[in-house]
């Protein structure tokens, strides 16, 4: 994430130089589409490239890459807080993005988005993170927190379990040690409800952890933060200024990884440490 705020008359120069366009559909066809991304909904996205405009129904799609400077980002973050969200996948980008503007104001009508959608809840896994987004998002504003309560009078049971977690949880702060791959998650949510450095500082100081060869759980969560580092510096410029920093700072095994996540791409590390992950836990199979 980072703060570049850029000026519609920026946009318009930058959306005609596709030389610096920033943003990808990688289709199921394992075709990818550069250019700028100008809409999401629920069932398409439209991309303008060098040549055309094109649309693309969601089931077409297998992963969009969206950059911090985005126009796309720009209008739904900065320009124009006081739209309705479209759709859940509107929101979910919102709060990818959410640091930029931190408008309080809007979690109420996001969360009334998120809560029609069960997709964005279940499995567990899943809806900690969003819980853990929306509760220290809410912690500085006590007001908008009492808006959640009202919403609970509202709510069917599923829906109101999900308020009440919230709640609870912006009311009792805990402090997310990153432990394992659920954890990253949790603090990764931190960072997109604040801007601030210390979620990632976090997640840095956890790269000399130690991983024996026996251990292939230990080293498939060393594998997620690898690569969420990796493919968050990425997408946010503010995590890769942070990376950047730190990488000066570093030494050891610590400045190896971090050097990694900083220049190989997202998709080379996942695939290397999938993969190392695969023969680690054969090699524990196979000793059992």
């Amino acid at each position: 994430m980072r703060v570049k705020i850029i000026t519609s008359i920026v946009i318009l120069v930058l959306t005609s130089n596709f030389a610096f366009a920033e943003d990808s559909v990688y289709l199921k066809s394992n075709r990818k589409i550069d250019g700028w991304i100008l809409d999401i909904t629920d069932t398409h996205v439209k991309i303008e490239t060098a040549e055309t405009t094109l649309v693309f129904s969601l089931d077409t799609v297998g992963y969009i890459n969206i950059k911090d400077s985005s126009p796309y980002i720009t209008k739904l973050v900065i320009a124009n807080k006081e739209r309705q969200f479209s759709s859940a996948y509107e929101v979910a980008m919102w709060i990818t993005f959410y640091y930029f503007n931190t408008d309080s104001k809007r979690l109420l009508p996001a969360i009334e988005v998120l809560l029609k959608d069960k997709t964005y809840w279940e499995p567990v896994q899943k809806a900690n993170p969003i819980i853990h987004f929306f509760a220290t998002a809410l912690r500085e504003d006590k007001y908008e927190l009492d808006k959640f309560r009202t919403l609970l009078n509202k709510s069917d049971y599923f829906q109101s379990t999900i308020l009440k977690r919230i709640i609870y949880e912006a009311e009792n702060p805990r402090d997310i040690k990153p432990v394992d791959a659920e954890a990253f998650d949790l603090i990764w949510a931190e960072f997109l409800a604040t801007g601030k450095p210390e979620p990632v500082l976090k997640l840095i100081n956890s790269l000399n952890w130690k991983v024996a060869d026996d251990d292939p759980y230990k080293y498939a969560d060393l594998a997620v933060l690898v690569w969420s580092l990796s493919a968050n510096a990425e997408q946010h410029s503010r995590v890769k200024h942070i990376c950047e920093q730190e990488l000066k700072k570093r030494w050891g095994i610590s400045k190896k990884r971090l050097y990694e996540a900083l220049n190989t791409s997202s998709g080379e590390i996942k695939a290397k440490y999938t993969l190392e992950t695969v023969i680690r836990a054969d090699r524990y199979r196979n000793k059992r």
